[in-house]
């Protein structure tokens, strides 16, 4: 397995948690073999699996990587379906807001529930944004988060992540989906859209205005 740029950005074990299940399922039921396993997986990825993980250590972007691409060619279309694993990362972010393990994601499904379906001022969204940021940021060390004016769309903000260079893309597609799992999850019902301009520049852009959008209460989710 090639190697990535040292210094990107490594990932916490909590987010490796069900993708290692996922691979561990397909062995245990016979989808795949180990001598699959061993030829696919490089070598850090195989020892998590071969030992487990602490969700609380870091670990080489390659383990996600590698453990991604052995679910996408047997649950998803292949190496190049992305959308796969932006599905992955959504259920990832629907679970890290209803865990309660980020205080600052618990207060803000606060907020959004005392807001009803008003809409969306620009300030409170932002610092919502900030919030939502915050989370997958502490889940990745390495690489700058901003968020800030979209320069294409005057009514939209983005998330911008500098310094991600060697970063596959496989771990860059699904934390748009962590975001938009946050996001939809929390009740702002907009999505965001990847772009990588630049191999150390990411960014995430909202889908629509934030003058169009409505918070929604859990029981208008539902």
């Amino acid at each position: 397995m090639a190697g990535v740029v040292v210094g990107a950005p490594e990932t916490k074990g909590l987010l490796l948690i069900s993708i290692v299940a996922d691979v561990l399922s397909l062995e245990r039921e016979g989808r795949i073999s180990r001598e699959d396993l061993e030829e696919e997986l490089g070598p850090e990825a195989l020892k998590v699996i071969d030992a487990g993980l602490s969700p609380v250590s870091w670990y080489s972007p390659l383990v996600y990587r590698d453990l991604a691409r052995v679910l996408m060619c047997r649950e998803g279309r292949g190496l190049h379906d992305m959308e796969y694993l932006r599905r992955r990362g959504e259920r990832a972010g629907e679970r890290l807001l209803e865990s309660g393990l980020y205080q600052q994601l618990d207060y803000l499904q606060r907020q959004v529930e005392a807001r009803g379906t008003r809409p969306v001022d620009r300030e409170s969204f932002e610092q919502s944004l900030r919030l939502i940021v915050s989370m997958p940021a502490a889940l990745m060390k390495g690489g700058k988060w901003s968020v800030g004016q979209d320069p294409d769309h005057p009514d939209r903000v983005q998330i911008v992540v500098t310094g991600v260079e060697g970063l596959p893309e496989e771990n860059a597609q699904a934390t748009c989906g962590i975001l938009n799992g946050i996001s939809l999850q929390g009740g702002s019902r907009f999505a965001f859209e990847y772009q990588r301009p630049e191999p150390d520049r990411i960014v995430y852009k909202m889908d629509r205005d934030i003058g169009a959008l409505r918070y929604a209460t859990p029981e208008a989710k539902s």
